[in-house]
């Protein structure tokens, strides 16, 4: 279960993310944590990816994005090439971070890589068109504007 701000414009990214991030962050966002995931045992990176995203969820929504955004650009690290949902998590949780602390135009392509992983969708589409629009970017592709077209 994802955290949530039941007053947030931009919803809820929710599915397999729980543990260590349960409640509101005040944030206006939503991100994910990786949940009640085993870590690999053979010390993979992918163990440190799930322990660095759920840490940089939890800064968030503690409201220090700034702290997070490095602890969860190595929790992408660690997890790409993986294949886990976990990636997709880190990845927004990222893009969320790096709006939050003033960077959007950082954030807007870490979200578009985000946005072409088929899950939730249409949350991080409400991400990236809040990063868009605080970078002062229009929707220049098919699929990612405001107009709810999917067609990628």
């Amino acid at each position: 279960v994802a955290a949530n701000d039941p007053a947030a414009e931009a919803g809820e990214e929710a599915g397999n993310g729980s543990g260590s991030g349960g409640g509101g962050g005040g944030d206006g966002g939503a991100q994910e944590a990786s949940g009640g995931r085993e870590p690999a045992s053979d010390g993979q990176p992918e163990a440190d990816g799930y322990a660095l995203n759920d840490r940089g969820f939890e800064l968030i929504n503690a409201g220090r994005p700034g702290a997070a955004i490095p602890v969860l650009e190595r929790a992408v690290d660690a997890l790409e090439g993986s294949g886990d949902i976990t990636y997709a998590y880190a990845l927004y949780n990222l893009g969320h971070a790096l709006r939050l602390a003033g960077r959007p135009d950082e954030a807007v392509p870490i979200l578009e890589a985000r946005y072409e992983i088929p899950n939730q969708r249409e949350v991080v589409k409400r991400e990236l068109d809040a990063a868009r629009a605080e970078a002062g970017l229009t929707s220049e592709r098919p699929g990612r504007g405001g107009d709810g077209d999917d067609d990628d």
